[in-house]
């Protein structure tokens, strides 16, 4: 993804259509972005989409994320509803039925999770990541949990591989006895 006002990560949440968070850098702030695409969904999925409408809600604007998040979902009603569309169910593309991609190499020998690094102002900062793959409204989704460690202290790497390892095997484990037939 293109860096987007300096921000390290847009985050899609799946609870309230047409809204996503925007997470900056610092960690210390950040808004609701609100927006509209042209046409459906399946239209627009393979080209660049194009915003019909959008609006950002800063938490410094509105006094935190809780009355952003409330301010953004009142503007979303409103202009769903001049738009045509329904405010509480967006129009979500169709499955790609595309090749499955290869698996990614792991460092760590356990399949699904890698030990990883990202610089940071106070130094580095070091993790294990553990990723599985869940299939929500018929449609498979990747999912990855961080657990971060010292990197100076080798029982504390050991704990974060070990959670890591865990996690994922339960994860795992979840996802396949809810899919077997009762």
């Amino acid at each position: 993804m293109r860096a987007l006002f300096g921000v390290e990560k847009v985050v899609d949440m799946n609870k309230e259509p047409y809204i996503s968070r925007v997470e900056h850098r610092s960690g210390k702030s950040g808004f609701w972005w609100v927006r509209f695409h042209a046409g459906t969904s399946d239209e627009s999925k393979n080209s660049k989409q194009k915003h019909i409408a959008q609006c950002a809600f800063t938490d410094h604007e509105y006094g935190g994320k809780t009355k952003a998040l409330r301010a953004a979902k009142i503007w979303r009603d409103a202009t769903a509803i001049g738009l045509g569309k329904n405010p509480k169910k967006i129009e979500r593309p169709s499955c790609s039925k595309g090749k499955a991609r290869k698996s990614y190499p792991t460092n760590t020998g356990v399949i699904g999770v890698t030990l990883g690094t990202r610089p940071r102002k106070t130094g580095t900062y070091h993790f294990y990541s553990a990723s599985w793959m869940e299939t929500i409204d018929g449609c498979r989704r990747s999912r990855t949990v961080v657990f971060g460690f010292d990197s100076t202290d080798p029982h504390d790497k050991q704990k974060a591989f070990k959670y890591a390892v865990r996690e994922r095997k339960r994860k795992v484990k979840q996802h396949y006895t809810a899919k077997a037939p009762s």
